[in-house]
This record gives structure tokens, C-alpha cells and sequence, in this order.
């Protein structure tokens, strides 16, 4: 479901109170508000992605170390 389909569900056609918008945002299971203004949110599959990224680099330095330290004490 796109945002305009969820605000159309929300709204219901008609104009509404704060009171009422903050009623129908807090009770629908599928709305999430935030201010993203702080720049704090990133899309879970972009934070997935960059973890993953972070994991394997990590993985790779740790073997590569490995090796040298294997080379010079053996």
C-alpha cells in the first residue's frame, strides 16, 4: 500500500481534527510517524546492506592479518 492510499484509509474522505488524525495514526497497525528531519532514519535494506559490507571487510582484514602474524612468528 502506497503513503496516498494509507492517508485516503486515514482521512476517509472527509476533513479531520487533529484529535481525531492523532486517533486514527495511533490505532493503524501499518502507520509509523517520524521526523526525519535529523537525518537519523536510513531504510532497514540500505542499513542491511552496509552491515553486511562492514562484516565481510572485517573478516577479510582479520584473515589477512592472521596470515601475517602466522608468517612472522612461524
Amino acid at each position: 500500500m502506497n503513503l496516498m492510499e494509507i492517508l485516503k484509509a486515514l482521512f476517509g474522505g472527509k476533513a479531520l481534527t487533529f484529535e481525531q488524525f492523532a486517533e486514527k495514526v495511533n490505532n493503524a497497525a501499518d502507520v509509523k510517524l517520524g521526523n526525519l528531519a535529523g537525518g537519523q532514519y536510513i531504510e532497514k535494506d540500505k542499513y542491511d546492506d552496509v552491515s553486511n559490507q562492514l562484516a565481510s571487510v572485517n573478516a577479510n582484514f582479520l584473515e589477512a592479518l592472521s596470515r601475517k602474524v602466522c608468517k612472522l612468528f612461524f
